[in-house]
């Protein structure tokens, strides 16, 4: 027999706080109450405040994970109309560890009918499944996701960025790093041209560092990306100082790795 090692057991923690709240008014009387039909009063009455309740937790959702969201695949501004477009998003998460169940993708209204209505897809989306409430936006499974459509979506207004440099392809350029990032949640760029603007929920890169699969601590061979948490301006200068998510975390000793090197 052989002996086995022990590994440390890790575990985070994360603080739950409920700050949205929502209300619907409801406004009837004792004589609507006596409707002979229980069916009647929950037609007018429960289902109408439901639908509203329902659509406004969607659109915070939506809205909160725009600007949460660190992982960008595509090109900005152009909505996917290809089958290997929906194949390179699986992929990417592959490698970056991400189950492969539950898998969702949620369209606005505009850029799914674009999609659906390639000649080499059309099939894709032809499911009839039940109308319960919480799956009337489904509308099929491809690629290992299972897809939705949705009202709310909004698009990211993005920043100009720094009009010096050529950027990555999708991106627009945005200075040097001013130093080695090593951890934190915050950066700093250089090297800007005075007044450019980065918004919230915008996706950054920084050039050379890799994002690092969370099961294996390897680097995937593509650029992390990292999202600006709050608005900054190189306003009287060359320089902003970015606030991003995830937290930068460089130590290769460190079970939670997120980038293989911090040039």
């Amino acid at each position: 027999a052989s002996l086995g090692t022990v590994e440390d057991t890790t575990e985070r923690s994360l603080n739950l706080v409920l700050n949205f709240r929502k209300h619907v008014a409801l406004d009837f009387t004792t004589a609507d109450m006596t409707h002979s039909a229980k069916e009647a009063f929950t037609e007018r009455f429960i289902t109408p405040p439901v639908l509203a309740l329902a659509n406004k937790v969607e659109q915070i959702v939506a809205d909160e994970m725009r600007k949460a969201f660190y992982f960008f695949s595509g090109a900005a501004g152009t909505a996917p109309t290809t089958f290997k477009e929906m194949a390179d998003v699986e992929g990417f998460m592959n490698d970056l560890g991400i189950p492969m169940g539950q898998r969702s993708m949620v369209w606005n209204n505009t850029d799914f009918s674009s999609f659906a209505s390639n000649s080499n897809l059309q099939n894709s989306f032809n499911k009839k499944i039940n109308t319960d409430i919480n799956r009337r936006m489904f509308v099929g499974e491809l690629a290992n996701m299972d897809h939705f459509r949705s009202p709310v979506l909004a698009t990211q207004q993005a920043g100009t960025g720094d009009a010096n440099a050529t950027p990555a392809s999708g991106f627009v350029a945005s200075g040097d790093v001013k130093t080695l990032v090593v951890s934190g949640t915050a950066i700093t760029l250089q090297n800007l041209a005075n007044n450019s603007t980065f918004k919230e929920g915008d996706v950054i890169k920084i050039a050379g560092v890799r994002s690092v699969n969370p099961l294996t601590l390897q680097s995937t061979g593509k650029d992390m990306m990292f999202t600006i948490t709050a608005d900054a301006t190189s306003a009287s200068g060359t320089e902003a100082i970015l606030a991003i998510t995830p937290s930068i975390v460089s130590s290769s000793t460190s079970p939670y790795r997120n980038i293989d090197n911090t040039t």
